[in-house]
């Protein structure tokens, strides 16, 4: 595979060819706002960026120059990133530096300037007054909106392809070329016709239709509620008892209604008309969109596959492109926006209540959709940084990291020729490596520290005279580091020494030779001094370099390898980043997406304190289902394999019950997840709870169109010195619409409270949890790691829709008592709270 070397500034990087993308597109980046994409935007150019740069000193030397430790932390925070620091960021990416305008650099550019302009209005609107006012915000998408997106994704997809020429194999790209027929997508992107519906379109007409029959029934509602002079004949008199001044009268809501029946047959009409006349226009759309659609489907089945950035962005451009098309051609898309603006006026107030779990999902979905139809960006923006926050946070205290800290202590022969002289002797020398962590709110800054203290006991041999010479002093190296998770950055390391000498005596046992010595000794002595700690430096930075190289070179490579892990899961793995500060070293992620929000507020702060703290929110585990469940329907069977593969048990309610006299075609169902929150966890009250909602069911034959809601609720109990996680109380089943249950919701429901709660039958088998709480077996991290099984469970949590854990490492060959806030932890009656004895 030929590689060439492109000389970028002051730093070479390999990058093969050159990306021969046309600049008049990277031109038109620079006129075009993303809207509401800005975030999704600079994340993806900073993986591209990153994958691009890969590692070793080139990278090293990008990274430092561009403070990408710090980009990535404020890429990371999404809509809660800080715009100053964006902007020095800015100017780095625009100083001109020779190199900087090659495409992975400009995309970031690009993108941090979009971010920037985005947030700036984001963060000065009034999210409720903001409401009110979009509903006469709405913009139409233009042809040349759909155009660029269009164009965007053909260059991503020209990207894709270029780093998989030089980046894999030929095999892999045989396969990854079949399965996304990649050629085959880009023609289809360009043959696409945008045609717009015309302005008085079929959805329009319905629209209308819609108010005039919601009107008509108004109407006949009022003619219902009129009073009669003969209320008990089946047949009502048309003569009406007096009605208040200003009320209709039967005769004219009569004519009204004849007035509403002409009006809507007119309409029908004239739809029928546009309808006809369009029908070309649709019929193209839709064969469109249905190719369209084939080709989405091929990079979803894809991605499990290919995780790299490039794959990713390009996914993310073709989708984009597919919905600005579906909705910028759509008949009526103005309506479809005040919809959704009032539901969100419907819905956001109910956000100052962290509990409203499900108004959180309806705001996230209307967000996504104005993101996705580019209106009201502002809106969105600012919807996500003041109700979607951080849902992850995990510190580590400095002194854990301490832990193995060691003190050493050796003597080793010391034989030096100084000034012409041999000094021999032993050096011994108690050493202490530890790490010190300095306040960074960008990435982890830390400092690695060898302090040492030397004792030497020398002598130099003058004709037949001997010196006794004793020297103390302090020794210290220092090495920074700057980590995240993108990438490390090295400084070179430094020492100081401090030596401190004295004549002990002679061999001689004349008084006048040692006067002599002494004399000589103390003039010679402060030069001594300073050309021993000279000497004592230069070989403690030798050593102190060279014994801290390995460490480093492990460190990049569990980087490197945690980097490629997260791609490969990426549907798993949250926005990250990391920070020190206070003597801790902290882990902030976001778990979201385009539909979903994450944290409305922040958790609690306690007075106790652990080596090891976690705090997760309840939207997170929400969040990891959403995609999973929303919307689809799954079989009992399927759900169970779904959940086994979750959870790692089998759900005995979702099998089939043998002898329980149902005949079998009634023990298969099906269920279809609601699209919003289908399901749903809570952490609150020292319990979690998991709320499922289908919105139709089916059972044999029987189609049942209505909805219902199961709560099950778990909690950690300890028994006889073992945790488990069990089921508390019965399963909760409630109908989604009460009013409008019928015959086979309340049958269907009887049958799922028979499975679920069983009477007289064995309650679901508890879940054995390992005692801290941490599944070291299942956790690769972990595994090889004999101090995560001794960590000592000391907090454990959970309410507010928080869930706090904290850990303890007890001192090596000692029992610990600390002490322990755990109330999530239920005991029974022949069991006592776990210690940590």
């Amino acid at each position: 595979m030929e590689t060439k070397m492109t000389t970028l500034g002051r730093y070479p990087i390999r990058f093969g060819a050159v990306l021969s993308f046309s600049v008049s597109i990277l031109l038109f980046l620079t006129n075009w706002s993303i809207a509401s994409d800005g975030t999704q935007q600079l994340q993806s150019a900073v993986l591209r960026m990153n994958a691009r740069l890969g590692s070793g000193e080139t990278a090293d030397g990008w990274r430092r120059f561009l403070l990408l430790n710090v980009l990535e932390t404020q890429s990371a925070k999404g809509e809660q990133a800080d715009i100053a620091t964006l902007q020095m960021l800015h100017q780095r990416f625009a100083s001109g530096t020779a190199g900087l305008e090659h495409p992975i650099f400009s995309d970031v550019r690009i993108a941090l300037e979009n971010q920037i302009r985005q947030l700036s209005t984001a963060y000065m609107v009034d999210v409720s007054g903001a409401v009110e006012q979009a509903r006469s915000q709405f913009t139409p998408i233009s042809g040349e909106a759909i155009d660029y997106y269009r164009s965007l994704a053909v260059r991503e997809l020209e990207m894709f392809q270029i780093y998989f020429h030089q980046e894999y194999s030929s095999e892999e790209q045989l396969a990854a070329f079949d399965a996304l027929k990649i050629e085959e997508a880009m023609e289809i992107l360009l043959s696409v016709k945008i045609e717009f519906a015309p302005e008085v379109s079929v959805g329009k007409m319905d629209s209308m239709l819609r108010d005039i029959k919601q009107e008509r029934d108004e109407v006949i509602r009022a003619i219902d509620a009129l009073p009669f002079d003969n209320p008990k004949n089946d047949e009502p008199s048309e003569t009406t008892r007096p009605l208040p001044d200003g009320e209709p009268t039967l005769d004219e809501l009569k004519e009204k209604l004849r007035q509403l029946d002409a009006r809507l047959q007119e309409v029908n009409d004239q739809r029928n008309q546009i309808r006809d006349a369009d029908a070309p226009r649709a019929k193209l759309r839709a064969e469109t969109f249905r190719k369209l659609l084939e080709c989405e489907k091929r990079f979803s089945d894809a991605s499990e596959s290919f995780r790299d950035p490039f794959f990713v962005s390009s996914r993310l451009a073709f989708e984009r492109f597919v919905r600005i098309y579906f909705y910028g051609t759509a008949d009526n898309l103005q309506e479809d926006f005040l919809v959704k603006i009032a539901k969100l006026s419907e819905e956001l107030p109910k956000l100052s209540n962290p509990s409203e779990r499900l108004a959180a999902g309806e705001v996230g979905r209307v967000v996504e959709w104005l993101e996705i139809t580019n209106q009201v960006p502002h809106l969105a923006a600012a919807i996500r940084a003041k109700y979607s926050r951080p849902n992850l946070y995990l510190s580590i205290s400095e002194d854990l990291l301490n832990r193995t800290s060691r003190n050493e202590c050796s003597t080793r022969p010391v034989c030096q020729t100084i000034g012409g002289q041999t000094v021999r002797g032993t050096a011994t020398t108690s050493s202490r490596v530890s790490v010190e962590l300095i306040d960074d709110p960008n990435q982890v800054h830390l400092s690695i520290k060898a302090h040492a203290d030397v004792n030497s006991a020398t002598y130099l041999q003058q004709r037949k005279i001997t010196a006794f010479i004793d020297a103390v002093g302090q020794t210290e190296a220092r090495r920074s580091i700057f980590v995240n998770l993108g990438g490390l950055l090295v400084e070179e390391p430094y020492a100081a020494a401090n030596m401190d000498s004295s004549l002990r005596g002679t061999s001689s046992n004349c008084g006048l030779i040692n006067r002599i010595a002494e004399n000589k000794f103390s003039k010679s002595k402060a030069d001594g001094d300073v050309a021993a700690s000279a000497r004592v430096r230069e070989e403690i930075l030798e050593r102190f370099t060279t014994e801290t190289q390995t460490p480093i070179a492990n460190g990049r490579e569990a980087i490197a390898k945690a980097k490629k892990k997260s791609l490969s899961q990426s549907a798993y793995v949250p926005e990250l980043y990391m920070h020190s500060a206070a003597n801790r070293v902290h882990i902030t992620g976001k778990k979201s997406s385009r539909s979903t929000l994450a944290a409305i507020d922040a958790p609690n702060l306690f007075g106790f304190s652990s080596q090891i703290e976690l705090r997760l929110h309840d939207t997170v585990l929400s969040n990891y289902v959403d995609p999973i469940f929303s919307g689809k329907t799954f079989t009992n069977q399927e759900l169970a394999q779904e959940l086994e593969s979750l959870t790692g048990k089998k759900l005995e309610a979702l099998s089939p019950q043998p002898n329980d006299g149902v005949p079998d075609e009634e023990e298969s169902f099906s269920i279809t997840f609601s699209q919003v929150r289908p399901v749903q966890f809570e952490f609150d009250q020292n319990m979690v709870s998991v709320i499922v909602t289908g919105v139709r069911f089916s059972q044999a034959n029987k189609q049942i169109r209505a909805g219902l809601t199961i709560k099950l609720k778990f909690r950690i109990t300890q028994r006889n010195g073992e945790l488990k996680l069990e089921r508390v109380g019965k399963a909760e089943l409630d109908y989604l619409d009460r009013e409008s249950k019928d015959a086979k919701i309340v049958a269907f429901r009887s049958f799922l409270d028979g499975r679920l709660n069983p009477a007289g039958g064995t309650e679901q088998s508890p879940v054995d949890l390992p005692l801290n709480l941490i599944p070291v077996d299942k956790i690769d991290a972990m595994k090889d790691r004999p101090a995560a099984r001794d960590l000592i469970l000391c907090q454990c949590r959970i309410e507010g829709g928080w869930f706090y854990a904290g850990w303890n490492l007890p001192p090596t060959g000692s029992l610990p008592s600390y002490a322990i806030d755990v109330p999530a932890i239920w005991t029974t009656a022949d069991s006592a709270r776990p210690s940590s004895n």
